[in-house]
């Protein structure tokens, strides 16, 4: 597996495609396929033709040759992630394989960028090298890709480049591989990882608990807040029912995140505008800190509401 993303970069000399070579070829893509899979086809069918000037039909019949072949894969040999892809270049053949909803997409972005020298530069403009040639031409001009098998294994799973083209634009988002943007199913949809942010009112809702466990809830100025604006009052973190509910909550978004991608289930303090700390003593960071780490250490826990708290 590569340690750059530029996958042709360091290839040993050999076999080369020709891009040239292509230009009478077809593209696969199963009648099965799901919504990403067929949207990788037709990136590929336009930015091909856009480059070279000529359109390669699709087709649900796979050959052995004369075919940009995009599939995706449960796993291959190598790299086993969502998110994946390996391309497989052969003088007779191009087989573009992902693992996951994306990593299909990200191939053939992977391969336009790589192979035809394709730049995703803003959501308005594209540079596509042109590699069209008059009939009679040398071919050795034409853009050339090395013959063997390559694979790249992302090494974030959450990636987000805070600019609002590519949260106005998410096909834009989709070609620079920003994962965290939209739910539309031809582009991949999002990573379930979410960003890192407050949590606290995650971890224990005002909603579930407001009404019968005020005392969970920051003293403010000798009452328990009520506020809540901007995902509910902070936490009383001295009572150690908080800390048990937490680390519960915690605890199951852990479990959840092993069966899926990786996710943020983690208590992150609220700052609301600087305001609506509880000042119940002793009370500071490190003592919630201290307390949820000890939590964490296996011991028998009284049921909600049997520790009284005022």
């Amino acid at each position: 597996m590569p340690d750059t993303k530029t996958l042709f970069l360091n290839h040993q000399a050999g076999s080369h495609l020709f891009c040239s070579e292509i230009e009478d070829w077809q593209i696969h893509v199963s009648a099965q396929a799901g919504p990403s899979e067929r949207y990788a086809a037709e990136e590929f069918q336009y930015w091909f033709e856009v480059a070279s000037g000529n359109r390669l039909p699709f087709t649900n019949t796979k050959t052995g040759d004369g075919q940009i072949q995009i599939e995706s894969a449960e796993e291959f040999t190598g790299v086993n992630q969502s998110e994946s892809f390996q391309i497989e270049v052969a003088p007779d053949l191009v087989k573009i394989t992902g693992q996951g909803v994306r990593g299909t997409l990200y191939g053939v972005y992977q391969f336009l960028e790589d192979g035809l020298g394709v730049r995703f530069l803003t959501a308005d403009h594209t540079h596509v090298p042109n590699f069209t040639q008059p009939d009679g031409a040398d071919q050795t001009i034409s853009p050339r890709i090395p013959c063997g098998r390559f694979q790249y294994q992302p090494p974030f799973s959450f990636r987000w480049s805070y600019y609002k083209e590519c949260s106005d634009r998410p096909e834009f988002a989709a070609r620079l591989r920003v994962n965290t943007v939209t739910t539309e199913a031809k582009l991949g949809g999002k990573t379930p990882q979410n960003l890192i942010n407050h949590s606290f009112h995650s971890l224990l809702p005002f909603s579930q608990y407001g009404d019968d466990h005020l005392e969970f809830y920051a003293l403010v100025d000798g009452e328990r807040d009520r506020n809540t604006h901007g995902g509910g009052p902070q936490l009383c973190v001295t009572n150690p029912e908080v800390i048990r509910i937490e680390t519960e909550s915690v605890s199951k978004g852990l479990r959840i995140a092993a069966r899926q991608e990786i996710d943020n289930r983690f208590p992150n303090g609220m700052d609301r505008a600087h305001s609506g700390h509880c000042s119940r003593p002793p009370h500071s960071r490190v003592t919630f800190w201290r307390r949820l780490a000890r939590s964490f250490t296996p011991a028998k826990r009284q049921p909600v509401g049997s520790t009284p708290w005022r």
